[in-house]
């Protein structure tokens, strides 16, 4: 299935809505509320894509459609966004030959019909662009209502680094890769850094504490090992007071950064160590390369895995591998929901609940 590309036409569209000739023609009654939305909109739509839902549609037919829905819409933004664009400039060019008037004022003179009317059809494209916003929750795609309990929920949900290796099935190839190159040593840089990418649910974090926790590969092979629960907030100070912690398992309570920078380059200097950042993101380049700097100090085969929705942070990162995390199949989810949902083995159970079950896992696995 090919892949439907979308991000690049929403880069350009959020570039228009901040032009100055733009937000200069907003003023007009009835166009800037509706600007204000449409640029709110599409910032988020450039999360969500940059969140992998681009990817997602060389697997998921429905996700394939979505896109090319999104797509057509984003379209209609764009030429609706030119049309704005010629009028505010043809509006300016006629008011050179007004002496009397600045621009800015006969902005608020033009005759209301045209931005009235421009106004209903950008509010059209929003209503359109909230339909598909509201089908995007079948696919398990991040939430494009900002602030909202899912994207709340996701992007609050401090994690751990102990793991129920029990409940868990289905990561058996990610993880020996993984561990493979863990061991591998680059010998131009201390510290090769691992993003495992992927949307949300798919099982980043687990597979991160799965390699973590992975005494019989790994055990005396890193001096120190360290868990970071990152998420938006990414400050240097809380990452470095979070890793001190991890390694002393007491609580750190140095305040400046200073200090803080002091102490655990003391402690990973000439060590090699394996850093979890979970749930980062990150896309500063400037403020990833100030943590990186600290961490340098490293020895030869230091590693980092960063868990992420986005590609965009992998690639900040200047990650060495990255793991796109896929769906499991529909055996593995079989598998792994048995495990959760049920204590009895498949025969004791009733033949219709297996049969329902089974379906749910089936859609389930088709929206990722």
């Amino acid at each position: 299935m090919d892949t439907i590309v979308v991000s690049p036409i929403v880069k350009v569209l959020g570039e228009k809505l901040g032009s100055a000739l733009l937000n200069e023609f907003s003023m007009l009654r009835g166009v800037k509320k509706e600007l204000e939305k449409l640029e709110s909109t599409i910032s988020t739509i450039r999360l969500v894509l940059d969140d992998g839902a681009e990817q997602c549609c060389l697997t998921n037919r429905q996700v394939f459609h979505w896109l090319r829905e999104l797509k057509e819409v984003v379209y209609d933004a764009d030429d609706l966004l030119d049309t704005l664009y010629l009028e505010t400039e043809k509006q300016k060019m006629e008011s050179y030959g007004q002496t009397s008037r600045v621009f800015g004022d006969f902005l608020y003179n033009v005759n209301p019909i045209k931005p009235l009317k421009l106004g209903h059809k950008i509010k059209s494209i929003n209503k359109r662009l909230d339909t598909i916003a509201a089908k995007r929750t079948k696919f398990h795609l991040p939430s494009m209502v900002v602030g909202s309990k899912e994207e709340t929920y996701f992007k609050n949900r401090e994690t751990f680094s102990k793991v129920d290796d029990e409940n868990i099935c289905g990561r058996d190839t990610e993880l020996e890769n993984i561990i493979r190159q863990l061991k591998q040593i680059d010998a131009k840089e201390n510290i090769s850094i691992i993003s495992i990418v992927g949307i949300g649910g798919l099982g980043k974090t687990t597979l991160a504490q799965l390699v973590y926790n992975n005494d019989d590969e790994l055990k005396g092979y890193f001096d120190h090992k360290m868990w970071v629960y990152v998420s938006q907030d990414f400050k240097i100070t809380r990452i470095v007071t979070a890793m001190i912690e991890s390694i002393s398992k007491k609580k750190c309570d140095l305040e400046f950064l200073d200090t803080l920078v002091e102490n655990i380059t003391g402690q990973l200097k000439g060590k090699r160590f394996l850093l979890i950042l979970d749930d980062i993101w990150i896309e500063d380049q400037v403020v990833w390369d100030e943590l990186e700097n600290v961490l340098k100090c490293g020895a030869l085969g230091s590693k980092i895995i960063a868990t992420t929705r986005s590609v965009r942070v992998s690639e900040v990162m200047k990650s060495t591998y990255t793991f796109n995390l896929n769906a499991l199949s529909e055996v593995m989810s079989w598998n792994l929901f048995e495990k959760r949902a049920f204590s009895r083995s498949e025969e004791e159970l009733n033949s219709q609940i297996l049969k329902i079950a089974k379906e749910i896992v089936k859609n389930v696995g088709e929206f990722h």
